[in-house]
Formats: C-alpha cells, structure tokens, sequence
C-alpha cells in the first residue's frame, strides 16, 4: 500500500469547517502518524493521519487525541459514491466527527505526496452510515446534502447538535437503546417530517428539534422533556410527559391510539384503526394510529389499542 507521507494544508474558502467523503468499506488503517497538517486559516492541529484504500487513497484524516480519534477531514475519493460511512473505532478508540467536519462547502484538501501535490475535493453526500459498534453520535454534522441517516442498534446518545442544520435530512429511524438525544440535536432539519423518539429515550434535551420537525412521536411515557419542545405537533401517551410538556408550551398534542382525533382513546379509535386496512384516514389519523412507533399501521397497532382499552398506560 502507497502510504500518504508528510506535510498536509487544508485550505477553506469561506469557512473553517472540511467534509468527509465515503469510506470504502475495505479501507485500513495506517500505523503510526504520517501525515502532519495546518488546518483551516492558522490553527495549527498536526499530528494528523491518513486512513487509506487499497488503492492507496486517503480517505478522511484524523488526529488521535488520547482517549479519542478525532475525524477533522474526509476527502472526496470518488464522486460517484454517495454514502459515508463512519467506523466506530481506529486503533480501538471511539471516534468522534470534529465539529462542522462534515460542512465541506467550497473546502479543498491539499497533500503533497512523493513530491507531488494532490488536491481532493469535498463530498457531498445522500447518505450517511454509523457503523455498528457506535455507541455515541458526535455533534455539528452541518451536512446539508445529506437525506439520510442510518443508525446503528449499538447507538445510545445523540449528542448536542449533532444533526443540526441539516436542512435536506428526511429519513432517520433512531433504534430502541437510544437513552439520550441532546440540544439541538435535530434544529433546523426542515426536511424531517416526523422524528419518533423510541421509549428507551430517558432524557430529550432543550430545543433538539427546534425550528424543523412538524411532528415529533414519543413512544415512552416518562421520558423527560427539558424546556422546551419547538414542533408543530407532539404524539404521545396520555398523561405522560410529553403530554405535560405540550401543554405547558402551548404545543398541540395527540394521544397515541386517538386515531380519530377527538380528544379520547376509545372503542371509536379500534374502529378507526380498522377503517385504515381500507385506506381511509388522513395524515394525522394515521400517525396518531402508528402506536407500535414502527412506521406502520397494521394489527400490532390494533393489538396494542385493545390492551390499551383493557388496562390504559
């Protein structure tokens, strides 16, 4: 493997901030650091490594800060590829994605390379995949041609921001374990239409869905909700917190089960859950039917509305 040796400048048009580009799934890891670098206008970081291809491209740049792999860079290898994927580990360290490392635009990386130099472009990509093992999503992604993220069933903290600004981000199922999502995690995802918030969720932090999300589905009755929720309409249990935190900042609020939307859970809702097999509720009937949370109405929800009527959450 042709290794990338030493000196790195990353040169950034109007920002600080680099993207990442698709990780190969073959990619290996360097050994011991090889590549040093300044990183934006003056701030020196050094000490960065290049994670290779077998075709002896680099694919992101990361510098290892101890406890950490910190990922400041990912290159544009093949404009073809359209998804990232990020490793839960290098050199068996976690990683996390350095604030704005995915906000690539108008940003050039610069390696000289056996006395050539070498500039990659940015990526930028559809979709962006945690590999399994990741157990924490770090912040400040920023990516704003992203329209999809997958998440790993390790996964157990969305971390402050993590989301934030990306605008174009329509599709994300956040697994059953996720115990934690953090402020302004999804602020300003205007393309997310609803974000269900599985009942492993212990805490939702201040604004994660500020100025974005239309509706918003927690599945856990005791979830706590910090200050403020910012979505057009909250589902959720009756007499939850959720419940509680809508009605405290004047948001709408659906019962889960209220298929009808009149206000109740009742005998009227398993007949409107039914009246579903043909094709006749309407956008907020059918979410507020959703109540197994899986994106689906189907006889699960029906099961679990009649043992809702027998003994009510």
């Amino acid at each position: 493997m042709k290794h990338i040796k030493k000196w790195l400048a990353v040169i950034l048009t109007g920002a600080l901030t680099v993207a990442c580009a698709a990780l190969p799934a073959a990619a290996e890891q360097t050994g011991e650091p090889e590549t040093t670098g300044e990183y934006g206008s003056g701030y020196w970081l050094g000490g960065y490594t290049a994670l290779e291809n077998e075709a002896g491209q680099p694919v992101f740049l990361y510098k290892d800060n101890g406890d950490h792999v910190m990922i400041v860079a990912c290159l544009d290898t093949d404009a073809d590829q359209a998804e990232i994927v990020i490793p839960p580990t290098i050199n068996d360290k976690p990683v996390v994605l350095n604030n704005g490392a995915l906000d690539g635009t108008n940003a050039w990386v610069y390696i000289q390379a056996d006395g050539q130099e070498i500039a990659y472009g940015t990526a930028e990509p559809k979709s962006l995949t945690f590999s399994e093992g990741t157990t924490a999503v770090s912040g400040g992604f920023m990516c704003w041609t992203v329209e999809q993220v997958n998440l790993p069933s390790s996964a157990k903290a969305i971390s402050d921001g993590a989301f934030s600004n990306c605008i174009n981000l329509s599709k994300i199922q956040l697994p059953d374990g996720v115990e934690f999502i953090g402020a302004n995690a999804f602020e300003r995802c205007l393309a997310l239409e609803t974000l269900t918030i599985p009942a492993s969720v212990q805490t939702v932090s201040a604004d994660a869905c500020a100025y974005g999300s239309a509706w918003v589905k927690y599945m856990g009755a005791d979830t706590v909700i910090e200050d403020t929720i910012k979505a057009q309409t909250v589902y959720g249990y009756k007499n939850s917190t959720a419940e509680t935190a809508a009605a405290a900042q004047d948001v709408r609020f659906v019962a889960l089960g209220d298929a009808n939307d009149d206000g109740y859970v009742n005998n009227k809702d398993f007949a409107r859950c039914k009246a579903y097999l043909a094709d006749d509720l309407t956008e907020t009937e059918t979410v507020a039917a959703d109540i197994t949370g899986d994106d689906l109405v189907n006889n699960k929800d029906l099961a679990r509305l009649k043992a809702y009527l027998a003994d009510p959450v």
